[in-house]
């Protein structure tokens, strides 16, 4: 959901002379010539459609959530169209607002209905892109408090880098793990855990990482409820040894509250980390040979980082979670990890 965008410019010079000029050529004839400063003629739109979020099969969009569009080549606004349909074919009023640069662009909406999924289309240059996504259900009471969700890495998408998804056994789990702690509706605030999980093959069961300090999100914003963005903070992954910044979990509870549904994971890498472990492994070239670059660091503003965007549909909520240290479940039970019990 996010935007940018410059804009082609128009010139024609036709070129309208008196009917004489100093040479004595009479420039008022029928064979008068007409030229056209080809510098600034504007050209062929061949921009297309880079991406629209929300992502094609989204789940748990918020009905007020932010719809955006990136496009390849920056546009003016009479080359952008788009339209809003819900299931039942009724059309939904829209506006694009391009960024200043032409390269992006915010579809504007009214609140949309709840549980209903919608079809958003957008065309570049008479060049038509679509998604489809499902909108939350109704707001979740208390019921969902102690209940713990599990997201299975196998199932997950790596949206940004896609390219760098075949590292992804570098950041080495097998679940990412969310504990409701408490909810207050009259704050509209939930506290939250997140840890990583790993499954016992043996006995099925499902257990937070000793080698991995939790996440905690104390008064998360509820006041969108069924959705929140828990975060920003860092999760340190010893076994790729490198740290995931300011790493943000946004997701919305379904209507019976029995799944995390729509989840997107964000973040930064530090390229200089994977480089430290891996000498012949340069990510900020890997990035460019792949059309993708590195960016600012939140950190020290260099551009030497990643951004991570990982996506995944669901989340269910689960019951066979315990705690890798023999404790009742994962209840409150949350410790920051113990070298002298990590097994990596």
């Amino acid at each position: 959901m996010r935007t940018l965008f410059p804009l082609f410019s128009l010139a024609l010079v036709v070129a309208c002379s008196p009917a004489s000029d100093e040479t004595g050529l009479d420039t008022d004839s029928a064979e008068t010539d007409t030229f056209v400063d080809s510098d600034t003629t504007e050209g062929p739109c061949v921009a297309t459609v880079v991406q629209i979020i929300p992502l094609d099969g989204s789940l748990g969009v918020g009905v007020e959530e932010e719809l955006s569009v990136t496009f390849s080549e920056a546009l003016n606004p009479n080359d952008v169209t788009a339209s809003l349909v819900a299931a039942d074919a009724s059309v939904v009023d829209v506006t694009v607002e391009l960024a200043p640069d032409g390269l992006s662009g915010v579809i504007g909406h009214p609140a949309l209905a709840e549980s209903t999924a919608y079809t958003l289309s957008v065309s570049a240059c008479d060049a038509p892109s679509t998604t489809g996504f499902t909108t939350t259900a109704g707001p979740v009471d208390e019921t969902i408090e102690h209940g713990t969700y599990a997201l299975d890495y196998a199932t997950v998408d790596w949206v940004q880098p896609a390219w760098a998804s075949a590292f992804r056994g570098l950041l080495g789990l097998d679940y990412v793990l969310v504990e409701v702690l408490d909810v207050d509706l009259a704050l509209q605030e939930l506290d939250a855990v997140g840890a990583v999980g790993f499954l016992d093959a043996v006995s099925g069961d499902i257990y937070q990482g000793a080698c991995y300090d939790p996440m905690i999100y104390n008064n998360v914003d509820f006041s969108d409820n069924p959705s929140f963005q828990a975060g920003p903070s860092d999760l340190y992954i010893p076994s790729g040894n490198l740290t995931i910044a300011n790493l943000r979990i946004q997701a919305a509870f379904s209507d019976s509250g029995d799944a995390l549904v729509g989840i997107d994971i964000t973040g930064q890498i530090d390229a200089r980390q994977i480089q430290e472990n891996y000498p012949i492994l340069d990510a900020c070239v890997l990035a460019t040979n792949n059309g993708d670059s590195c960016v600012a660091c939140d950190s020290d503003g260099t551009l030497n980082c990643l951004n991570l965007w990982l996506s995944a549909d669901e989340a269910p909520l689960v019951n066979n979670v315990i705690d890798i240290y023999g404790m009742p479940g994962l209840d409150e039970t949350y410790v920051a990890a113990d070298d002298s019990r990590c097994n990596p």
